[in-house]
């Protein structure tokens, strides 16, 4: 699932096995792996100075309900995709894998579980803040529109999918490409009008 962060900038998406445990020690070697990196990056078609951007932009808010009906029919609530927590009243703003979050089986459309979850969980400690009931409908459904056009891209690079032994690593990397602090100040941008920490 790691790679399903470049499905969703529209770039490519393959699923990788494992998450790169390797971690390096000081500050030589760590510079040496980032530059090593932009260079895979580059080498594999992906925007190295916009990838974390671009990637927390279609990941901030994905749910395994999204995940499921657009990318992977299986994906598990261990699928290593970090988004940002909508309880903005919690203490953990950052969610490691993308959560089930329960939409109303009773409908049918995708469109009317969304918007059915979002008007039941308007309150002042959830979601973007700042921002009316439609406004959050219309986010959700302009991330859906993103993973739309993502879902084909995914599709065709899983059923032929780059050499990856050096791109996974660099993806799966969330603090080493910046993707985790972009997701970080995402989380601060949704909640700098939430009362609700204070």
């Amino acid at each position: 699932m790691g790679l399903l962060f470049i499905a969703l900038i529209g770039v490519l998406g393959i699923t990788c096995s494992e998450l790169t445990n390797e971690t390096n020690s000081g500050k030589e070697e760590n510079q040496s792996a980032l530059q090593k990196c932009v260079g895979v990056m580059n080498t594999n078609g992906l925007n190295a100075s916009g990838f974390a951007q671009d990637s927390v932009h279609g990941i901030h808010s994905l749910t395994l309900e999204e995940i499921r009906y657009y990318f992977e029919p299986n994906a598990t609530e261990d699928n290593r995709i970090p988004v940002v927590n909508l309880d903005l009243s919690s203490e953990e703003p950052i969610k490691f894998h993308a959560p089930l979050i329960g939409y109303n089986k009773a409908f049918k459309t995708m469109a009317m579980k969304v918007m059915s979850y979002v008007m039941q969980h308007d309150r002042p400690d959830y979601g973007i803040q700042g921002v009316n009931t439609w406004e959050k409908i219309g986010h959700v459904y302009h991330m859906h529109e993103i993973y739309a056009a993502a879902a084909p891209i995914y599709k065709k690079m899983k059923e032929n999918p780059p050499d990856v032994s050096a791109l996974c690593p660099c993806v799966n990397d969330i603090v080493g490409n910046g993707i985790l602090m972009k997701l970080s100040k995402f989380a601060q941008g949704m909640s700098i009008l939430c009362k609700c920490r204070e």
